[in-house]
């Protein structure tokens, strides 16, 4: 326990040094924006603690701060993440990750990022991964119908970006669980491209879905994908089903990890205003 205390001691203290530097891949950023927001600084913290002590020793902690800076010379956030879980002594969720983001309107429908992060996972042996990157990205928002008065709005989104990333990869004692071509250490160029769109079907029927695509700029076989889909089905005013699916990729991950991912989540949301 001593020494996750010391990793998450690190973590934060990594998180107020690279405010300033480095910060990231396959993590749905979009799901980060926040685009209606009043002039000024905001400040959002939020933590859960739950302990179990006798028959069953359970312990679980997750820590999430945000902070935006908007102003008319543009929109500066940072959007941090601890999660750590563990069962008589034994941790089975340790991760965390920091993105930065700044974001400036250059024309209209056209905006330009620079943005970093700090991301490590201990459940896919990540010891670490930062990067620093800056793309450009362009929205569409149109009608499906005949006029401006059908109700089937589509929103695109269009994002592409260079990025420098460094990977530090736990390759256990016998060292056989490294990246397949870098080993433990990966120092790269990737490009990272996204794709977003939103489509109302009908009043009550809504489709969101997120798709990363990241390849090494030196080696086209080497790239990762995730790909966010949400529906969203209304059952009335206030109350709606939501489904979910989460699918990522690794076309070379690190020895003993799965390139596939999947997760399918479904439940009810209800609006109490």
């Amino acid at each position: 326990m001593k020494q996750h205390r010391q990793t998450l001691f690190t973590f934060i203290l990594s998180m107020i040094i690279l405010g300033t530097a480095s910060i990231s891949a396959q993590v749905n950023t979009e799901s980060l924006r926040k685009t209606i927001q009043e002039p000024g600084f905001h400040l959002n913290l939020g933590a859960t603690l739950n302990m179990m002590d006798g028959n069953r020793n359970l312990f679980q902690t997750q820590i999430k701060t945000r902070l935006d800076q908007v102003q008319h010379w543009g929109h500066l956030f940072l959007v941090s993440n601890y999660k750590m879980s563990s069962k008589d002594e034994t941790v089975f969720v340790n991760q965390g990750f920091a993105h930065l983001r700044f974001m400036r309107g250059l024309s209209p429908g056209y905006t330009g990022e620079v943005f970093s992060q700090l991301e490590f996972n201990e459940f896919i042996r990540l010891k670490q991964r930062t990067l620093v990157g800056a793309g450009v990205r362009f929205k569409y928002s149109g009608f499906t119908g005949q006029d401006s008065n059908s109700k089937a709005p589509l929103s695109m989104v269009f994002g592409l970006g260079l990025m420098l990333e460094r990977e530090s990869i736990d390759i256990g004692s016998d060292e056989s669980a490294g990246d397949p071509v870098h080993g433990d250490l990966a120092e790269l160029l990737r490009s990272s491209n996204y794709f977003v769109v939103a489509y109302a079907l009908r009043e009550n029927l809504n489709i969101q879905s997120t798709t990363y695509y990241q390849v090494d700029t030196q080696r086209f076989q080497d790239y990762r994908v995730l790909s966010q889909s949400l529906v969203v089905v209304g059952l009335g005013k206030r109350l709606a089903l939501t489904s979910e699916l989460n699918v990522r990729f690794d076309s070379e991950p690190p020895g003993g990890v799965n390139a596939w991912d999947l997760e399918f989540n479904q439940g009810l949301t209800y609006k109490f205003r």
